[in-house]
């Protein structure tokens, strides 16, 4: 369900629709709908609506009274009856925005609070002022119905009300939870070294660690981690499951803003030394609403270290070997696919002094070439892979 409150009003005593219900409906400190600056504009309340649908501009507010300097004044802003039972495993979310600003002697605070039973709990609460002047931006806030998997109502009430401040909302949105599990970075391995600083090589076993993070607004109870070795054309990977525990039949949900470290069981081995590699992480959750952090992958250093390659894409040209080199050296570089790569070696005069087509093959590459006829000095050479080109420089000594 959304509420712009931009429905056209019949009723100028009864503003909203009937799926609200304002409490007291005559008297002061009332909800009402407005339309445009508000009424207490510019000492108090908002220069619009936050979004304008229907050719409306409308929201509903609370509009301040200079004279009114007790704080027992509430007003209320309730829904009818609402399902807020769990879909698809996670709770009912509500977005809304608000805006509350007014005088500097006056006060107002904003709760939001949902019926459990007879009763109503606060899920939400908010101390005005939140915006220092009219034309500030309307502030988004989300609730979460973790505790509350049943059929609710929910209301907007306003305490400690005073003098000229205004409490206004817009923009009030039911829909399903939005989980978001993101990998906030690779804890170890740190650029593929060990603890003494030596690049990983043939025969070391890896157990990654990782740092999770609940980056959404719905608990969390499970998810699925892969870990992803890439070394020249091969590849390792394995997936395991974190689950929250259950004490005392309670589960010990991940929350939002929460971060933890989760180390895997698994490991894998270095399979073979390489001058390049891949270390890959990706977490998995079904309806995770940002798949933009699911993943996150560092270029772990082999033979060589990480400043001895240059990188595009999935296309990496690595250092030739040996550097200096004398009669002979070798070019090696990754292709992300098969295709016709050119490795072209150029002079300090910027003359081509060899130029060789190559088809390369998904994964690492090599060609040798013969220097022996090169004169001593500064040479740079680059790779051409469909529109991508690398380069790097060499040295020839004699």
């Amino acid at each position: 369900h959304l509420e712009t409150f931009d429905e056209t009003i019949e009723d100028p005593d009864a503003p909203f629709t009937s799926f609200w219900t304002p409490n007291p409906t005559t008297g002061t400190y009332l909800w009402d709908i407005h339309m445009g600056a508000a009424a207490n504009n510019p000492t108090a309340g908002p220069a619009g609506d936050h979004t304008t649908t229907n050719n409306m501009d409308q929201y509903a507010i609370v509009s301040g009274i200079s004279s009114q300097t007790s704080m027992t004044k509430t007003a209320s802003l309730t829904t009818n009856c609402i399902d807020l039972h769990y879909r698809n495993g996670y709770p009912i979310q509500m977005e809304y925005y608000e805006h509350i600003m007014g005088a500097s002697n006056a006060t107002a605070s904003l709760v939001v609070e949902v019926s459990t039973g007879s009763n109503f709990v606060t899920v939400d609460s908010i101390a005005g002022p939140t915006q220092n002047a009219p034309s500030d931006q309307w502030k988004r806030r989300v609730v979460m119905f973790t505790d509350n998997n049943e059929v609710a109502k929910v209301r907007f009430r306003t305490i400690k009300h005073t003098r000229l401040m205004d409490i206004a909302v817009d923009d009030v949105y039911f829909t399903n939870g939005k989980p978001d599990i993101g990998v906030a970075d690779i804890i170890y391995p740190t650029n593929f070294q060990d603890p003494a600083g030596e690049c990983l090589v043939f025969g070391d076993t890896i157990h990654p660690i990782i740092a999770v993070e609940n980056a959404g607004y719905a608990p969390v109870a499970s998810f699925d981690i892969t870990a992803r070795l890439k070394v020249g054309n091969e590849v390792c990977e394995f997936t395991e499951t974190w689950n929250a525990d259950v004490i005392g039949g309670v589960t010990q949900y991940f929350m939002p803003g929460d971060t933890m470290e989760y180390t895997f069981e698994n490991g894998f081995s270095v399979f073979y030394n390489a001058s390049f590699m891949d270390f890959e992480v990706l977490v998995h959750l079904n309806y995770d609403c940002d798949p933009y952090n699911d993943h996150f992958t560092i270029h772990p250093c082999g033979g060589v270290g990480i400043e001895d390659y240059v990188k595009e894409g999935g296309l990496v040209l690595q250092q030739n070997v040996p550097n200096p080199a004398d009669d002979m050296t070798r070019i090696t570089f990754v292709a992300p696919k098969a295709g016709n790569a050119v490795i072209e070696i150029y002079n300090v005069a910027g003359q081509k002094v060899l130029s060789e087509a190559i088809h390369a093959a998904y994964g690492e590459n090599y060609i040798d070439i013969n220097t022996s006829s090169f004169a001593a000095g500064t040479y740079v050479y680059t790779l051409q892979f469909e529109d991508a080109v690398l380069s790097k420089k060499m040295i020839i000594q004699k």
